[in-house]
């Protein structure tokens, strides 16, 4: 994501000019102090959301934060990537109509640097069948909108024009596969007219505190 030395040393110079220590920091993230030193020691990267929360508290930019050079000025200008809103369209059950505009439930953010070109938007995952991926429950998915994904690789898909669902994608002469990332369930198998494919998961964030 990015280069969580480079950002330690920066928070520790910006926490100091602005007199916030780890328990207002932690504090303010509703986070443990521990996940704090995580943070100033290098050990652990704060996802986008909680840079901006980060950068807000101290009156710096999130540029500040990831730059190389921690003594810069504050309105200094940064040619260090800016970040993007990316919608939030609710769980992948939400049916046929789920990637409507109406169906946006909030925004979130992502490196503008990590997302090339194309459409994206964030699904929150629902279920367990993913979980050996990685995808647990509530977790966020940052999905790039297409209509093709090639074998293997994790998409969301629309199955018989009804229900989404994340799953890994296998093909087998005509049939579709949704493979699931849980030993104790089973693929499915589909004609091909049944399956509409909305996008390729690329990332994911879960918080873990």
């Amino acid at each position: 994501m990015y280069d969580r030395n480079t950002f330690a040393r920066n928070l520790k110079y910006y926490m100091k000019e602005a007199g916030v220590n780890a328990t207002q920091l932690a504090e303010h993230l509703n986070m443990a102090k521990s996940s704090i030193s995580g943070y100033t020691n290098g050990t652990r990267q704060p996802d986008v959301e909680k840079l901006i929360a980060i950068a807000k508290l101290l009156g710096v930019s999130v540029s500040d934060l990831l730059g190389e050079d921690n003594k810069k000025k504050k309105n200094q200008p940064s040619d260090l990537p800016a970040l993007v809103e990316i919608p939030i369209l609710g769980t992948v059950r939400a049916g046929y109509n789920l990637l409507a505009d109406e169906n946006i439930i909030g925004y979130s953010y992502a490196l503008k640097n990590e997302v090339g070109d194309g459409d994206y938007f964030y699904l929150l995952i629902e279920g367990n069948s993913m979980i050996e991926a990685g995808l647990t429950p509530g977790t966020k998915v940052l999905v790039r909108k297409q209509n093709f994904i090639n074998d293997g690789s994790i998409a969301v898909v629309l199955v018989n024009g009804d229900e989404a669902t994340v799953k890994r994608v296998f093909y087998d002469r005509d049939k579709v596969i949704l493979s699931p990332e849980n030993s104790r369930m089973k693929p499915t198998f589909h004609d091909e007219d049944e399956i509409t494919i909305l996008g390729k998961v690329v990332s994911f964030t879960a918080t873990i505190e």
